[in-house]
């Protein structure tokens, strides 16, 4: 029977907890904000936060000329007040481990992780990609400047045309996009659901507008769907992909380059070797779970990329294809085991690199226009341009133009 993708958004978004568990979490919470003030007042520096806060409020009235300034004066203290409570409170480092590792072993989260099941976690703007609202609906595009993404890929594959370059999207998807069943259990065997289902509601309407307009988007969502029917693809307690789901996008990438772009003679015999790693995932230390049973590290083999002669794969500045990335294209990168590593080592060829953890859509955007007019020439010998950003930056990321350097 075919899954309603708006039920399975539903019940990805609505998780049922248990009756006990919900008493046990108002419990604890209504003890957390009965004794953390008492404590907190027991601090000379914490006296002088709520003495600042008042200041502030103090001058409001005093400063604000209508309505609408006093409400942004006010949010500005609230927000100025709630930040130096955390930077500065000894007892708010002490307890907020303790209560994220509580909320995580009741099955909940907190505003950054979301928990799931069989000690899957999931980086929560990943998972509201999925289960919030479609990502070019005009109510959220109208929300905040820039949430559109299509104005800057337009500008970017415009202005790399100019120099003959043409220009690929790879949308990393979120881990729910490709394990949906680490947080619908029992609803869905690994690599059942279609990817249309586990995706947000307009990508296929953006991918349409954009590949209309001359803008190739490879979506590695359907091969990581398919291998994750038979192993996991990405890493329970961290954000990112394991080294079979880089190695299946590199290979999947590096083919269909092959096949639409003119590029010269392989010239290049890179090898792999194998390293296995112990990898604590960025998720669990976010919930302060690096040592909870729960959540333990996870052991992957890294597929290092050398020359013939054991020396690491390098980028190599001048290469036909860059890969412009945030951290999904860098993890593994020190050991050579990275996504551009991996590309080169399918392609045959040389790959340059510009990636820029937690860069985002602009980040990499902004470097390459810096380098352009440092040198001149940095595009002289490229042919195309892959630029990959995590899939969940459609939906929360700011857009911005940027132009790069004329030619």
């Amino acid at each position: 029977m075919a899954i309603d993708p708006e039920e399975q958004a539903n019940e990805l978004h609505h998780q049922p907890v248990d009756r006990k568990v919900a008493w046990l979490l108002v419990a604890f919470f209504l003890l957390l904000i009965t004794l953390r003030p008492l404590l907190l007042l027991r601090s000379a520096e914490v006296r002088q936060i709520f003495g600042r806060f008042a200041e502030a409020l103090e001058k409001v009235p005093q400063e604000a000329q209508n309505i609408r300034q006093a409400n942004r004066k006010v949010r500005r203290a609230i927000a100025d007040f709630d930040g130096d409570l955390e930077k500065n409170s000894r007892f708010s480092e002490r307890l907020q481990p303790i209560w994220h590792r509580t909320l995580a072993e009741l099955g909940s989260g907190h505003e950054t992780v979301h928990v799931g099941y069989g000690g899957w976690l999931e980086y929560r703007p990943a998972f509201e990609y999925v289960t919030g609202d479609p990502i070019l609906a005009e109510p959220r595009l109208g929300r905040w400047p820039d949430a559109d993404p299509r104005p800057a890929l337009l500008k970017l594959k415009a202005d790399l045309e100019l120099r003959g370059i043409a220009l690929w999207l790879l949308p990393a998807p979120s881990k729910v996009m490709v394990h949906p069943e680490g947080f619908l259990p029992g609803s869905l065997p690994p690599g059942a659901a279609e990817p249309e289902q586990v995706d947000n509601p307009s990508f296929a309407r953006l991918r349409g507008e954009l590949e209309a307009a001359g803008i190739r988007v490879f979506d590695p969502l359907p091969e990581l769907r398919r291998l994750a029917a038979s192993r996991p693809v990405y890493f329970k307690t961290d954000s990112h992909w394991r080294p079979e789901g880089i190695d299946a996008t590199a290979a999947a990438l590096a083919a269909a380059l092959e096949a639409e772009v003119p590029l010269s003679p392989r010239d290049q015999d890179w090898r792999r070797k194998i390293e296995a790693i112990d990898y604590g995932g960025d998720l669990a230390r976010m919930l302060h779970l690096e040592k909870s049973e729960l959540y333990p590290p996870e052991t992957v083999e890294v597929q290092i990329v050398t020359d013939a002669r054991g020396r690491l794969w390098k980028p190599q500045p001048g290469a036909e294809v860059m890969l412009l990335g945030d951290s999904f294209a860098n993890i593994f990168a020190p050991r050579a085991g990275a996504l551009p590593a991996q590309l080169a080592y399918h392609l045959g060829r040389g790959v340059d690199r510009l990636v820029m953890d937690g860069g985002g859509p602009v980040g990499t955007r902004e470097q390459l226009d810096r380098e352009l007019r440092q040198d001149p020439r940095r595009l002289d010998t490229t042919k195309v341009v892959v630029l990959e950003f995590a899939a969940r930056e459609l939906a929360i990321g700011r857009w911005r133009v940027i132009p790069l350097r004329r030619p």
